[in-house]
């Protein structure tokens, strides 16, 4: 059955920034940033509509080090799909699906990998990012939002 799919990652729309192993992902779309791991950098970077997932498998295999599963890529496939960053949403097999959590820990540890891993932050609108409110009470100039009002902090009080 994974011979037959082959995900496609969706690049546009994602601003694309490295960090180490793990890679961060902006959709200008959401306004969502997503951090993927190094296993799920791994799947979504080899996801390009022509592996599948067998594939993509034993590739990140051979750069992890450690014995192929295909079970691991399909729960990194299924989080990248809720995540909305696959050009077509896919379903993992039955197996996956309804892997117990010891179960995924026990491959896991036996894959000696890196369990796939995508954070989703839900980023601020500009108006978001740009607005304060003075504190009532105040220890710092940033408290009283200095750079947006001119208010200072003196003696606990936003002047």
């Amino acid at each position: 059955m994974s011979s037959d799919v082959f995900p496609h990652a969706r690049r546009a729309g994602l601003t694309i920034q490295p960090l180490g192993d793990e890679l961060v992902l902006y959709d200008s779309t959401t306004d969502n940033a997503h951090v993927l791991n190094q296993s799920s950098t791994l799947v979504w970077q080899l996801a390009d509509g022509k592996r599948s997932v067998e594939t993509i498998a034993k590739l990140v295999a051979e750069e992890l080090h450690s014995p192929p599963d295909e079970d691991l890529v399909w729960l990194a496939l299924s989080q990248l799909s809720k995540a909305g960053l696959l050009q077509q949403s896919v379903a993992p097999p039955f197996r996956v699906t309804n892997m117990t959590r010891r179960d995924f820990l026990q491959k896991a540890a036996r894959a000696a990998m890196v369990i796939p891993i995508v954070k989703t932050i839900r980023a601020p609108s500009y108006q978001q990012a740009s607005s304060c409110t003075p504190k009532e009470f105040c220890s710092s100039d940033a408290d009283c939002c200095f750079s947006a009002t001119g208010f200072r902090c003196v003696v606990g009080e936003c002047i």
